[in-house]
């Protein structure tokens, strides 16, 4: 059998998206240090790696890798070391062995899917992601490097890389652990540093899989011991789900309908490599179920399409009636829910994100224009998610119903101001008068959606910092 596994008539191109040229200006770095990280980085104690020549080799691979597709992330961890007065190294090496934050094991539990466009409308394509982590110190990022292509996403601290983003051409990248396999990758760049190379560096979904294909060709995908990923794609021309071990990797196109995937393989390609568990495969399969019931028999089969709504009320999901033993969409471990939306006429122009920066439960959903120049800092320094989890601490959860009117006054405006930007397109193409209708709708949502976060419910005190590994999921 091949050493990977293609669908069938599936074309590589060559990943020549953005100049390979020196990023020689690093000042971006210098903000994020300044405004995002430096309340942060002392609570960050890097982890001692158990296995001191395991830890060497890790970081030998992780810098070649960093050198074939990423030098200038390289120089960014020197810079930030000089920023916040650590040790030469230090950033480096957060980023390949994390920090001591809480002790809560890592779950495997993330749930993400596809909706293609009929289902919704005919006008977008919809990528959704739940994430599953023990990290609650998360932060909103719009990664800006000169040369590259701009983005938006969220991710853990300390790391500088997403969980799941759009870029500027409106690429959508999300991952979620895979199957148990033998076939692992255990040395090189994590998924999460992957995804944001991808963003910076593809246009479209070709372009990130055949970068995937040589990141897997020179050995430096790493997700740890006995895990493989499932990587989840989308453009304006279509979607995809990766499923990949170290050796092997399957494509699976979409052209219709909806694509689920929970942390293990469906495919008979891939099926030979999994070792997962029966109650693994159950608990991936009912998170899976209850997406489709909820998206297409109580959605689509009813209303002829699925909304945004529908969308944050299926990821909210908390109960099993008849399955209480088996992990919900919507569980303990259950962090951030993100959404991303891609406008098929103007994807570059009106695509946007919607996140709860937070506990879906606990957070609040408000869209983010694909053509914002910046996010506020309560988002980018951790203020914004921790309120959720101060609230999910303290067991003081939203009045759900009041939750979804609420965030449906904020869609209800930035839908408008989509429309109002998409007729100054249509008539005169004007993309900056496009991007500041946007972008006053956003700043309107903000202000609303800030006083909802920091105010209601009443707010308990904050809790101690945890004591647990921050995780690369």
């Amino acid at each position: 059998m091949k050493k990977l596994l293609w669908m069938s008539g599936l074309l590589l191109f060559l990943c020549g998206c953005v100049s390979e040229e020196k990023v020689n200006d690093y000042s971006y770095v210098s903000t994020w240090a300044k405004e995002e990280w430096s309340a942060w980085h002392g609570k960050m104690v890097l982890k001692k790696p158990a296995d001191a020549e395991r830890a060497e080799k890790n970081l030998a691979v992780f810098v070649r890798g960093l050198e074939l597709f990423a030098p200038y992330i390289l120089e960014e961890y020197k810079v930030l070391d000089r920023e916040l007065q650590l040790e030469p190294g230090t950033s480096l090496k957060r980023n390949i062995y994390g920090v001591d934050m809480t002790k809560t094991p890592v779950p495997h539990e993330c749930t993400s899917w596809i909706i293609m466009p009929e289902l919704v409308g005919g006008k977008q394509l919809i990528l959704h992601k739940n994430r599953d982590s023990s990290s609650r110190y998360l932060t909103a990022i719009r990664g800006a490097v000169p040369g590259k292509y701009t983005w938006f996403g969220n991710g853990n601290f300390g790391t500088y890389a997403p969980t799941s983003g759009i870029n500027e051409k409106a690429l959508v990248v999300a991952m979620n652990s895979g199957a148990r396999t033998k076939e692992t990758g255990e040395y090189g760049l994590y998924t999460s540093l992957m995804a944001r190379i991808f963003l910076e560096n593809c246009a479209t979904v070709d372009e990130a899989i055949n970068m995937l294909g040589k990141m897997m060709e020179a050995g430096v995908y790493n997700h740890g011991k006995n895990t493989g990923s499932i990587w989840f794609f989308a453009d304006r021309n279509g979607g995809c789900v990766v499923e990949q071990s170290a050796k092997h990797m399957y494509v699976d196109r979409l052209t219709s309908g909806l694509g689920v995937r929970g942390n293990h393989w469906t495919s008979a390609a891939m099926l030979p490599y999994s070792t997962s568990t029966p109650s693994e495969e159950m608990d991936n399969a009912i998170r899976e179920y209850h997406v489709q019931d909820s998206l297409i028999q109580q959605s689509y089969n009813k209303n002829g399409i699925i909304t945004m709504a529908d969308i944050a009320r299926t990821c909210r999901i908390k109960d099993y009636p008849k399955y209480n033993n088996l992990y919900p969409l919507c569980g303990k471990f259950t962090n951030v829910a993100s959404t991303f939306v891609i406008d098929l006429e103007y994807p570059e122009e009106l695509s946007y994100f919607s996140s709860t920066f937070g506990p879906p439960r606990h957070g609040i959903f408000i869209p983010v224009p694909l053509t914002l120049d910046n996010l506020p800092q309560e988002m980018r320094n951790g203020a914004w998610s921790n309120e959720a989890f101060v609230r999910k601490n303290a067991n003081k959860e939203p009045d759900q119903d009041k939750l979804a009117a609420f965030e449906a006054e904020l869609l209800t405006r930035h839908q408008q101001a989509m429309e109002k930007a998409r007729k100054i397109l249509q008539d005169s193409g004007d993309k900056a008068e496009a991007a500041a209708i946007l972008k006053n709708a956003f700043e309107e949502n903000f202000k609303a959606a800030k006083a909802f976060v920091f105010t209601y419910p009443e707010k308990a005190a904050a809790p101690e910092v945890e004591k647990s590994v921050l995780s690369h999921l």
